[in-house]
C-alpha cells in the first residue's frame, strides 16, 4: 500500500493499488466511448449542447486531440458545469466521459502551474504523471487537467511540460478550456435568470410587453394574452398597434412610445373595449435612453374598479336626494303638528321623538354617504360640547317605549360629559336596541355616574351575555356571536357604536353584567365646567 501524498502542501492524495493500465479506462465502469464528432470552429460551446453550453460529451474529442498533441498516454479532464462535476478521459483508442477519478486521484488541489505529480502518488500503471489548473480568465477554479504516461520515456516529456518546452501547449489549452468554462457558466446564470423572470412575468397577474428598438413585441406574458385576446406567439414580433389601439380620458389616440403613465381605454380589432391603466418603464422613444433598450409596459385591468366607482357615484346622489328629502317633509308636518296638537305632555314626547329621529336620521345618511366616498374609513363627523346625560337618557327612552317600560334608570346628578348629543343618542339608542333583541325579558339596568376624569353610561341587560373570547370580536364587522347567529341582525351595531365613541374621544367597553347578562359601558371624558352645560 501507497502512501498519501500532498502535490500541494495543504490536501492529501490518497491511494490504493490497481490492477494496471487496462483498469484505468476498462473497470467496472465500463469501457470509455469512441470519440464523436470534432468540434466545430466556434469551440466546444458551439457544440451539441442545446443551449449552446460546454457539456461534458462535447469535451471528448477536445481531450482526445489535445492527448496526441502534448503526446501524453492517458489524458484526464475534470470540471465542473452547471450539470455538476464531470470527469473525461481518453487514451490511445478511446475517449469519454466517466463517472469517477483515476484511483488515488480523487482529491487534489490544484497548484499554479503543470506540475509533476509525486511518484508515490501515481496510480497503478503510470511511469510520469503532471497536474495542471485550469483557470477561468478572472482567476476562478475551473478544474484541472491529468496527464498520464505508461512508457518510461514519459518521464522526459513530463519534464519538458513542466520546465516549459511542451508546457506552453498545456497552459495554452487550459486557458481556452477556462476560458470556454467561464463562458458556459455566464450562458447558465443568464438562462436561468431568464427562466425565473419568465416564470415571475408569466404568473403574474399584472399584463406585461415589451418592444424591442424597432417598436416591436419581444415579450408578451399569460395576463396580456388572456386581456387582449392574442397569445404569445401569435403576438412576439407583431407591433401593437396591430393588436390593439390605446385612447385616453380625452377620446384621442396615444401609444406606448410615448412613455404613457395612467389609465387609457384598450380597444381590440374584435370590438372588445376596456380602461386599463398603464405604466410604461421608459420615456419617449425620441430620448436616447428609450433607444438604446427595451421599453417595457404595464397593465392592470380597471374596468371593474370604474364601475364599482360609477355605482358608488350613484349611490351617493341617490342617498343624498331620495333620504334626505323624504326627511326634510317628516321634520315639516311634525312642526305643523306642533300647532294644531293640544300641547300635554304625551304629544310633546312624541313629537320630540320624531324631531330627535329625523335628526339622527340625517347623521345616518352623512356616516353612509362617507362609507360609500372616497375615504370610506375616515371617523364620523362630530362635535364637542357639554352635554347633560340624565335629560339625554330621558329623551332618549322616549323613542323606545317598550325599553323605557322595563328600563331602571339611575344618573347623578349633574353629570355632563364632553361629546356630542346626537351621537351619543346614536350610540344609546345601538347598545340599548341589542339589549331589547337580546334579553327580550328582565329589567335592563340604566346607570349614570362619574369615574375618575370620565363620564360612563352603563347599560346592563339580563340576557346571555359574551364569552370573554368573543368580545373583542363583536367589535368587528359583520360578526356574530356563536349563540345568537339564529336571530336578527348584521352584526354592525356594537362596531358603529365602538367607531362613533372613538371619534368623540371615548370608548365602548364591555363586561359581564352583576345579573349574568352583558354590561356595555359608553365613557367620555367629563365637561370642564358643568355649569356651562346646555
Amino acid at each position: 500500500m501507497r502512501q498519501a501524498v500532498t502535490i500541494t502542501g495543504s490536501r492529501a492524495i490518497g491511494h490504493r493499488p490497481r490492477a494496471g493500465r487496462r483498469a484505468l479506462f476498462e473497470d467496472d465502469a465500463g469501457p470509455l466511448a469512441t470519440p464523436g464528432t470534432r468540434f466545430p470552429p466556434g469551440g466546444p460551446t458551439d457544440a451539441a449542447s442545446p443551449a449552446g453550453q460546454m457539456t461534458a460529451e462535447n469535451l471528448a474529442p477536445l481531450v482526445s486531440d489535445l492527448r496526441r498533441i502534448v503526446r501524453s498516454d492517458l489524458l484526464w479532464l475534470y470540471t465542473t458545469l452547471p450539470s455538476g462535476a464531470a470527469w473525461v478521459a481518453a487514451s490511445g483508442s478511446a475517449a469519454g466521459v466517466r463517472d469517477r477519478p483515476p484511483e488515488g486521484l480523487e482529491t487534489f488541489r490544484s497548484p499554479t502551474g503543470p506540475r509533476p505529480i509525486p511518484r508515490q502518488a501515481l496510480p497503478d500503471g503510470w511511469r510520469a504523471g503532471v497536474l495542471a489548473p485550469i483557470r477561468a480568465p478572472d482567476g476562478r477554479d475551473a478544474g484541472c487537467l491529468l496527464l498520464g504516461w505508461t512508457r518510461w520515456s514519459g518521464r522526459y516529456l513530463a519534464r519538458w511540460i513542466t520546465s516549459g518546452r511542451l508546457g506552453g501547449a498545456v497552459t495554452g489549452a487550459a486557458d481556452v478550456l477556462g476560458a470556454f468554462w467561464a463562458k458556459t457558466w455566464t450562458a447558465h446564470v443568464l438562462e436561468a435568470e431568464r427562466s425565473r423572470l419568465r416564470t415571475v412575468i408569466d404568473h403574474s397577474n399584472v399584463c406585461v410587453l415589451a418592444l424591442d428598438q424597432n417598436g416591436k413585441i419581444v415579450v408578451w406574458n399569460a395576463a396580456m394574452s388572456e386581456l387582449v385576446g392574442v397569445r404569445a406567439e401569435d403576438a412576439v414580433g407583431r407591433r401593437p398597434e396591430e393588436l390593439f389601439t390605446l385612447t385616453g380620458e380625452d377620446g384621442r389616440a396615444v401609444c406606448l412610445a410615448a412613455g404613457l403613465h395612467g389609465s387609457v381605454r384598450l380597444t381590440t380589432p374584435g370590438g372588445r373595449s376596456l380602461w386599463t391603466r398603464v405604466s410604461c418603464s421608459a420615456p419617449a422613444r425620441a430620448t436616447p435612453a428609450a433607444a438604446s433598450g427595451l421599453l417595457c409596459a404595464a397593465f392592470v385591468d380597471e374596468s371593474a374598479q370604474r364601475q364599482v366607482e360609477y355605482m358608488r357615484h350613484l349611490l351617493t346622489l341617490s342617498v343624498r336626494h331620495e333620504l334626505h328629502g323624504p326627511l326634510t317633509t317628516i321634520r315639516g308636518h311634525c312642526q305643523l303638528l306642533e300647532e294644531v296638537l293640544p300641547g300635554d305632555e304625551n304629544t310633546a314626547d312624541s313629537l320630540g321623538a320624531i324631531q330627535d329621529a329625523v335628526e339622527m336620521m340625517r347623521h345616518v345618511i352623512g356616516d353612509l354617504v362617507q362609507l360609500v366616498g372616497p375615504d370610506p374609513a375616515a371617523p364620523p363627523a362630530t362635535r364637542v360640547e357639554p352635554v347633560q346625560v340624565e335629560p339625554l337618557l330621558r329623551r332618549t327612552l322616549r323613542s323606545i317605549p317598550s325599553v323605557a317600560a322595563r328600563g331602571l334608570v339611575a344618573a347623578a346628578p349633574g353629570l355632563t360629559v364632553r361629546g356630542d348629543p346626537v351621537r351619543l343618542r346614536q350610540c344609546l339608542l345601538l347598545v340599548l336596541g341589542n339589549a331589547e333583541k337580546y334579553a327580550p325579558d328582565g329589567t335592563i339596568e340604566i346607570t349614570a355616574y362619574r369615574e375618575g376624569t370620565s363620564g360612563v353610561i352603563s347599560v346592563a341587560d339580563r340576557g346571555p351575555g359574551i364569552p370573554s373570547r368573543e368580545r373583542d370580536l363583536v367589535l368587528r364587522p359583520r360578526y356574530r356571536s356563536e349563540a345568537t347567529r339564529d336571530l336578527p341582525g348584521s352584526g354592525m351595531g356594537l362596531y358603529i357604536t365602538a367607531t362613533v365613541m372613538t371619534a368623540m374621544n371615548g370608548r365602548l367597553e364591555l363586561a359581564p353584567a352583576p345579573s349574568g347578562g352583558l354590561e356595555v359601558r359608553l365613557r367620555l371624558p367629563l365637561w370642564a365646567d358643568p355649569r356651562h352645560a346646555t
